[in-house]
């Protein structure tokens, strides 16, 4: 990983965390991690995950093959509800799968190869339903016919009936650890653990990639919690599968608690915040996406609510401009404010030592003089007064 932690998108122009960003094969194109110039979201605007001519130079840029039956087979799992899949969905998925062993090791020179081997396992299967009709079709002729199809018309036979009859050596079920070479269960084990079986190995990676996909995980303590919380889940199911309530009681509290520490509530749902627009360039992209910018209709029946809001706004309309009294109302009412602040403004004196202190006299030593000689006098009758009582 590039020792920068962010990186700045060359389209959009917003510097964002190095996580939001694809990593390419292609390091001289992309020194000298990989990491392409342009976000996830910005890269995969217009992917349309049904048309491959919309994402095949997304994996050309990244350098890893395009192989349609691995495609198929996610877009089959995670592509059934169209309005929950976003440019996304399957590629994340998708890229994913292209890291594992048996596929690491490819790059997109070697799509063209893969898919000429592809038409011809196809062309052998179709080959191989073709002789198990004419197996099917030599038996009846020759009255082999297997117990119950006596007489059943070759023609109206479905492909289950024949291949459940005549099933070729290579379409015979095999074991899930059969279909995991070495690398796919080094990687798995180191991932996961020694201690489980490749049916638990498969089921924590697909429960792994169905949360990658379904939550904004980013940091590495997010992606711990993460492998807790698929380990948890494995054993919560087997707990329950074998009717071990209690210790499916206890688990499904620990699993709880560790999709509250690590935050994966609804609000931080991809699926959840991508029905909502946050930004104008996700407006913007609704609208090329859509091809047109939805308008509201304005031609049904009016409600109650239409009707008294059309009432008020008449009524104030009717009032400003057809009232002839209002502008005389107006005009009268001014006229008494300005009366009344003329009439406050005589009531005042000018003569008024308040208004005017430089009017008023000035007092001189004598005055405190007498002023103080008034207050002993009055204090010594006080006096006097208050002698004569007691006696």
């Amino acid at each position: 990983m590039s020792d920068k932690a962010t990186i700045l998108c060359e389209k959009c122009r917003k510097t964002m965390d190095v996580s939001n960003f694809y990593i390419s094969k292609n390091t001289e194109k992309y020194p000298p991690d990989g990491r392409l110039n342009v976000c996830k979201k910005c890269l995969t605007m217009h992917v349309n995950n049904w048309e491959p001519t919309t994402y095949m130079h997304i994996l050309q840029e990244i350098d890893i093959p395009y192989i349609p039956q691995e495609w198929e087979a996610l877009l089959e799992r995670y592509g059934k509800d169209p309005k929950k899949v976003t440019g996304v969905t399957i590629l994340g998925r998708y890229l994913s799968k292209m890291k594992l062993k048996q596929f690491a090791h490819l790059n997109w020179s070697d799509t063209e190869r893969l898919m000429e081997d592809d038409k011809k396992k196809q062309l052998i299967i179709r080959q191989q339903e073709e002789a198990q009709r004419n197996r099917y079709a030599a038996a009846l002729q020759s009255g082999e016919a297997l117990e119950g199809l006596e007489g059943v018309d070759i023609e109206n036979l479905t492909e289950e009936q024949i291949q459940e009859l005549f099933p070729a050596p290579e379409q015979m079920p095999t074991s899930l650890e059969d279909e995991l070479t070495q690398e796919d269960k080094k990687y798995l084990s180191l991932k996961w653990g020694k201690l489980y079986r490749p049916e638990e190995w498969i089921a924590l990676e697909q429960f792994y990639e169905q949360m990658t996909g379904s939550f904004d995980i980013q940091t590495a303590a997010h992606f711990d919690y993460l492998k807790m919380i698929c380990k948890t889940s494995l054993k919560m199911n087997q707990a329950i599968d074998c009717g071990d309530i209690e210790g499916f009681a206890k688990l499904q509290k620990a699993y709880d608690s560790l999709m509250k520490s690590a935050k994966f509530t609804a609000a931080q749902n991809k699926a959840e915040s991508g029905e909502f627009v946050d930004s104008v360039g996700e407006l913007v992209y609704l609208c090329e996406e859509q091809g047109f910018i939805p308008r509201f209709h304005t031609d049904e029946p009016n409600d109650i609510v239409d009707i008294t809001l059309k009432d008020m706004q008449g009524y104030a309309y009717r009032l400003v401009t057809e009232e002839m009294g209002l502008g005389n109302m107006i005009e009268a009412a001014l006229q008494q404010m300005q009366r009344e602040e003329e009439k406050e403004e005589g009531d005042l004196d000018e003569s008024d030592e308040f208004l005017n202190p430089e009017l008023a006299p000035v007092l001189e030593d004598a005055d405190y003089e007498d002023y103080y000689e008034e207050l002993e006098a009055q204090q010594q009758q006080d006096e006097q007064n208050m002698n004569g009582d007691a006696k």
